[in-house]
């Protein structure tokens, strides 16, 4: 059955500050990069065309078929367990971290949107770009269907498009491997839930939905550009609610780019763009002894 109500919004801010803190760091930030700008040739990635490009292939695919809910609930091999709840947009709060890609999460549509420009680019937001943001709900024993301090399984059900542009130029920094100009994105997402103390009390770990590194030499820009789409792996969360309490449970999207040049012999740039959308959050007891799957 659909849930047409929203559970109170108002989350602690206890909880938003600790939603809030850097939760994804997938490069090495030890690597320092020269500030000094040397610009060796007039030329930048060509992003803005090829993100252009790759996002008008996106819009052109076919859109996604939702999920039958109706014949999830009467299909035989669920007849025996619990009612299912189902939400669907509008969710009860957007929420972004302190990263610096641009990012529009957005709770009336489910969509979580990001973009990120890092290295010699038009537009650069620097040479580590990350960000990450989420929708989420508020979720109690009654919306869930369950009894108190029973655990309870809560599953988004998500499909995500992206794009992504690589580039480099210039030789070797170094005599050793590693030091040609390189470029790197990696975008995903996971599930988290949280208690009113900001406690993490449930994750679905972080599951990339795509990665690319392009490096190399050479005396003119040498550019990678790509898009993909997908629906997301069965991602879920299970936890309990002692009785009267509140979690509010997040399904997190994120990108992370990284440009590594010198300035003085190379240069290199990522651009990015991830949309995840949240179609429907499936809420229901767990099945005794499923907890973990």
């Amino acid at each position: 059955m659909s849930e047409s109500y929203s559970e109170s919004n108002a989350v602690p801010e206890q909880t938003l500050s600790a939603m809030a803190e850097s939760r994804i760091d997938l490069f090495d930030t030890d690597d320092q990069v020269d500030d000094q700008i040397d610009d060796i040739s007039p030329d930048q990635v060509g992003t803005g065309e090829a993100v252009a490009k790759v996002t008008a292939r996106i819009r052109a695919l076919q859109p996604f078929e939702a999920p039958d809910l109706d014949a999830m609930l009467t299909d035989p091999l669920l007849a025996s367990r619990p009612v299912l709840h189902v939400r669907s947009a509008p969710y009860d709060y957007p929420g972004q971290d302190n990263g610096n890609a641009s990012m529009a999460p957005d709770a009336q549509t489910g969509v979580l949107s990001l973009v990120g420009k890092a290295g010699r680019t038009n537009g650069s937001q620097g040479d580590n770009v990350r960000g990450l943001c989420w929708t989420g709900i508020a979720v109690t024993n009654e919306s869930a269907a369950a009894q108190p301090n029973q655990t309870v399984r809560i599953s988004p059900i998500v499909s995500w498009s992206a794009s992504w542009s690589l580039g480099y130029v210039g030789l070797k920094s170094g005599v050793f491997a590693g030091s040609e100009p390189w470029a790197e994105v990696h975008g995903g997402f996971d599930v988290s839930a949280w208690d009113d103390t900001g406690h993490r009390v449930g994750w679905f770990p972080t599951q990339e939905l795509f990665t690319k590194h392009w490096s190399g030499t050479s005396t003119t820009w040498k550019n990678f550009n790509d898009a993909g789409e997908g629906l997301v792996p069965d991602g879920k969360v299970f936890f309990s609610i002692p009785p009267g309490q509140t979690r509010w449970v997040n399904v997190d999207a994120y990108i992370d780019l990284k440009a590594n040049y010198s300035s003085l012999t190379n240069q290199a740039a990522a651009v990015a763009s991830l949309a995840v959308t949240v179609r429907y959050i499936v809420l229901r007891p767990a099945a005794p002894g499923r907890e973990l799957r």
